[in-house]
């Protein structure tokens, strides 16, 4: 009877540890559940950190992306800007000409300069020889030549007469300074007359001064001012 109560409380002492074993077991499923917890935590804190530079860059790509595509069509715009400057200038030249004194009963083409030299310059098309040249302004920049070329008025073979009042003198061109030259004693002009061609009177200029006695003493000169604008790129061509 000893023996059998021995054994039961042998079996009895046998059967105890278990619970411990279970007990063990599920501290370290937690430990583990809570590991991967942390591990979710962490993971995700990471992400979100990273989330707004993410971000940053996405939009970063999409303005870089959007700002090319805007610099390409102002690119576009400027170029069609630049392809249509000369007729904006050429319509500005009209409308300046059309205000000017020489464009009653005659018709006037514009012409653009194709190259120009101290002497003068070529026109970029065909024009009548003998045709008038007259600036932006109307005023009276000198006669068109063969194949187009143009010496400034008072230079260049061919006198041009001019007008003061009724007094007939000769343009000339004497160091850069267009003048009126030949005139009779007889001129009482004054400052700020005007000075015509004598053939259409075109505006050659004013009188900068009353005329004076040139060397020879024979006849009068005098210079004039608000002359042709030798330096433009567009001309008037009487046709």
């Amino acid at each position: 009877m000893r023996h059998t109560r021995r054994k039961e409380r042998d079996g009895l002492d046998l059967a105890r540890p278990a619970p411990r074993r279970r007990h063990k077991t599920l501290r370290q499923l937690c430990a583990l559940l809570l590991g991967l917890a942390g591990l979710a935590l962490l993971s995700m804190a990471v992400w979100g950190a990273a989330l707004p530079r993410r971000l940053d860059d996405a939009l970063a790509q999409h303005y870089a992306a959007q700002m090319s595509v805007m610099q390409r069509e102002l690119f576009a715009l400027r170029r069609r800007l630049a392809e249509h400057e000369p007729d904006a200038e050429e319509n500005a030249a009209l409308r300046n000409f059309l205000q000017s004194r020489q464009t009653d009963g005659e018709r006037w083409n514009p012409v653009w300069t194709a190259a120009r030299w101290p002497g003068g310059f070529l026109l970029a098309q065909p024009v009548q020889a003998g045709a008038a040249v007259l600036d932006r302004s109307g005023r009276f920049a000198g006669i068109a030549g063969e194949h187009g070329t143009v010496s400034p008025a008072g230079s260049g073979a061919g006198a041009v007469p001019a007008l003061v009042g009724q007094a007939l003198g000769t343009l000339t061109r004497q160091n850069g300074v267009l003048w009126v030259t030949g005139l009779p004693c007889s001129c009482k002009a004054a400052a700020g007359e005007l000075a015509v061609t004598a053939q259409g009177q075109y505006w050659a200029g004013q009188l900068a001064a009353a005329p004076q006695p040139d060397p020879g003493g024979l006849t009068l000169r005098a210079p004039l001012e608000d002359t042709a604008d030798e330096t433009d790129c567009l001309y008037f061509i009487g046709g």
